[in-house]
């Protein structure tokens, strides 16, 4: 099932006894690739947060076992999943829609917020670690390249990027949430999430 509008998502959470317990079926998931095409390039990082922790999987060292971890939830949310990050996955790893897919991308088209994750953030005031604060798509394929003529700093700050994507994830579905229960959430409510997420990940350094 893909969760597309407020009300189908309301009525998931619904099925469980607190949000809170929703919450713990969830998967946040972001890739990184080589390109657009899932025919021609290639799957360099998959991202998984869940359970205040982020793992991050890496093309040529353990990139296989995020097949397993993506599945063994119920709900996997993203940004633009259903049509890029999902699809590279069942193409690439083999992966199973065993779960049902929540895409942000079209809870916020329907409340106002359209553009990329990144135009999404600052729209809402969500402000990036200053070691990778600016940084888009072509500089994630420009960092891969570096890492693979055997620059290690750059596949740490790849993977900052990519933690970065998953964490800021958890932070939109809590917006899109309240605001479909027509709370009057604001910037300084999604400040208060990140940094509580953040905290909550202190046992997993990002």
């Amino acid at each position: 099932m893909d969760v597309k509008n407020s009300k189908q998502l309301l009525e998931q959470v619904e099925s469980y006894n607190s949000y809170g317990d929703f919450r713990k079926q969830l998967g946040f998931v972001d890739i990184e690739t080589t390109g657009l095409d899932f025919n021609t390039h290639e799957i360099t990082m998959v991202g998984v947060y869940s359970k205040k922790k982020p793992r991050v999987y890496i093309r040529g060292k353990d990139l296989d076992n995020a097949k397993q971890d993506v599945e063994d939830h119920s709900y996997v949310v993203s940004y633009n999943g259903n049509r890029f990050d999902l699809p590279f996955m069942e193409k690439k790893l083999g992966l199973e829609r065993k779960f049902d897919s929540i895409d942000l991308m079209y809870l916020l088209w329907e409340i106002g917020y359209k553009g990329g994750l990144k135009s999404i953030e600052g729209q809402l005031g969500i402000v990036r670690d200053k070691t990778v604060v600016g940084m888009e798509g072509k500089d994630a394929l420009r960092l891969w390249a570096n890492y693979e003529n055997g620059c290690n700093d750059s596949l740490e700050k790849l993977i900052k990027y990519n933690q970065e994507d998953i964490i800021n994830l958890e932070v939109l579905l809590n917006f899109v949430y309240y605001r479909a229960l027509k709370y009057p959430v604001g910037t300084r409510h999604i400040g208060l999430w990140r940094e509580e997420i953040l905290n909550s990940c202190q046992n997993s350094p990002l």
